[in-house]
């Protein structure tokens, strides 16, 4: 089974709507991490510890892919009867935020179903700087994947370069062709920067320091992987 992680703001919706077309019935879908890890990180690592046996014990035949914003440490324990196979996809941490940033200023109005903290900003009307420097998202990668060794992942793509990764992860991993749907882009910015003052981008590096490391581990990873290492 394959465990897909969906790092906000990282293509993943578009690899969900391909997921959707190539696998049917034997995908299932879970975003139930989503406003834990945004809310309180500790608390969201913590029900993942005690989720851990629920999901060990669960029955997921028929079911050939999981994928959302989860955290993937709650499927350790799945291992013991299952072969899983863990992939997810990265991108560069600066223009990731900043990206989460327009979607949600730009997207659609204020409803109920909405975070509080995006109700919150839309209703501040935060800047960009505040955004980014706003400690309620800062390192989300770390957040997702706390307790989770990096080297588990069997694929890592960069959504800088989504069409020739998914070809990649289609012969590699599913052995199936994975359509390239792109959905859900921010201002269609697909090959320019959003942040582009280094002096900005410099400060949100080291203000996503956690994050900045763990690009860069996955960077070394998924180089290994491509090549054969």
């Amino acid at each position: 089974m394959i465990v897909s992680v969906h790092l906000p703001k990282t293509a993943g919706t578009s690899f969900n709507r391909a997921l959707i077309q190539a696998l049917g019935s034997r995908l299932s879908e879970d975003y139930g991490d989503m406003y834990r890890v945004q809310k309180s990180p500790k608390l969201a690592f913590l029900w993942s510890c005690i989720k851990l046996p629920l999901y060990a014990s669960k029955d997921y035949q028929g079911i050939e892919c999981i994928h959302g914003h989860l955290m993937p440490f709650k499927f350790l324990l799945l291992e013991k009867k299952l072969d899983i196979k863990y992939i997810t996809w990265f991108r560069d941490p600066v223009e990731r935020i900043a990206s989460h940033y327009y979607y949600w200023k730009k997207g659609p109005a204020k409803t109920v179903e909405m975070p509080e903290l995006h109700i919150r900003m839309l209703e501040e009307d935060w800047t960009l700087e505040k955004f980014v420097f706003s400690n309620e998202l800062r390192n989300l990668y770390s957040r997702y994947l706390a307790g989770f060794p990096i080297e588990k992942f069997s694929f890592i793509g960069l959504t800088e370069n989504y069409a020739t990764d998914i070809k990649l992860l289609s012969e590699s991993v599913f052995g199936i062709d994975l359509e390239n749907i792109r959905s859900n882009i921010t201002q269609k910015r697909e090959t320019s920067n959003y942040i582009n003052d280094l002096a900005l981008r410099r400060e949100i590096e080291k203000f996503h320091r956690k994050d900045m490391d763990l690009y860069l581990k996955a960077l070394r990873i998924r180089e290994g992987i491509i090549n054969g290492v």
